[in-house]
């Protein structure tokens, strides 16, 4: 784990490094012929390691390699491991193209997973991802877990939706259902008009999906998605949920109430919470 000057040192601009090796060496002279040997020995060494200056997510490159997952067993605490090594790989010199590919391989079992009507398992390795996501304060792991994030997203709405829907619905209500709906449907075998993501897991899944949607404005996304997910599988008694979640939000006010200076990233994030409030049903 890195300690607090280490992260505060790769959060300066390379200008701000400069001052501070002229101000170190100014005060100790003696650190000089240290330094300029420490240079020469790292300047022949080779690196694989990519700076959060020089790392840009358009840079990835999305590859599907998999069309079913290696194993066909779920090991929850090996898919954990996998994940809590990627800061470890990245400071050894992985490049995060490398990262990105093995994130999208997990992403891509949940996906199979899915198509398969393994349904618990999948959002249990999507769940799993999206948490770690909100774990994380590296620059460089962020924009991968938002990348991979964003390009498997389409693909956990609709197992959302779909698991937060009734299983078996009144033979009426399938007369205007496509086929591939009506097969789908005819292949499950569930209690009657029972939930495959009961409340508490929906409600579980509903909280995660708000605490990512203000991670990603934080971030100064311009996020759409991540609401019309949540108004989708939201249910009636889920509204009291969101509300509240909401509302708690807005009432966070900066700890400078009395300055002058106006904060337009916080302007944009209350605009956009009053927004969904204001879309959300009544209860």
């Amino acid at each position: 784990m890195e300690t607090d000057l280490a992260q505060r040192l790769r959060n300066v601009t390379k200008e701000h490094l400069v001052l501070l090796i002229q101000e170190l060496t100014s005060r100790h002279p003696t650190l000089t012929k240290e330094i300029e040997n420490t240079l020469a020995t790292l300047s022949a060494q080779p690196t694989n390691l990519t700076t959060d200056d020089e790392f840009s997510a358009d840079t990835l490159v999305l590859r599907r390699p998999l069309s079913q997952p290696s194993s066909h067993s779920f090991n929850f605490d090996a898919y954990q491991q996998r994940l809590a090594g990627y800061p470890l790989r990245l400071q050894e010199g992985t490049s995060p193209q490398d990262i990105f590919d093995d994130l999208v391989v997990l992403l891509q079992e949940a996906e199979w997973r899915a198509d398969q009507y393994d349904y618990q398992q999948a959002l249990s390795t999507y769940a799993l991802v999206i948490d770690y996501r909100l774990t994380l304060q590296d620059t460089i792991l962020l924009n991968i877990f938002d990348r991979s994030i964003d390009e498997f997203m389409p693909v956990l709405a609709m197992l959302l939706s779909e698991t937060s829907s009734l299983t078996t619905p009144d033979d009426d209500a399938t007369i205007d259902r496509d086929i591939a709906t009506i097969e789908l449907i005819s292949r499950r075998v569930r209690s009657e008009l029972s939930p495959l993501l009961p409340t508490d897991k929906r409600q579980l899944w509903l909280q995660r999906l708000f605490s990512l949607w203000l991670k990603r404005l934080d971030n100064h996304y311009n996020e759409e998605n991540l609401p019309e997910i949540m108004l989708e599988i939201a249910w009636s008694e889920d509204v009291v949920l969101l509300r509240a979640l909401v509302e708690k939000e807005l009432h966070i006010q900066p700890s400078s109430t009395h300055s002058n200076i106006v904060d337009f990233s916080r302007q944009s994030r209350t605009r956009v919470l009053e927004k969904f409030l204001r879309e959300l049903p009544h209860p």
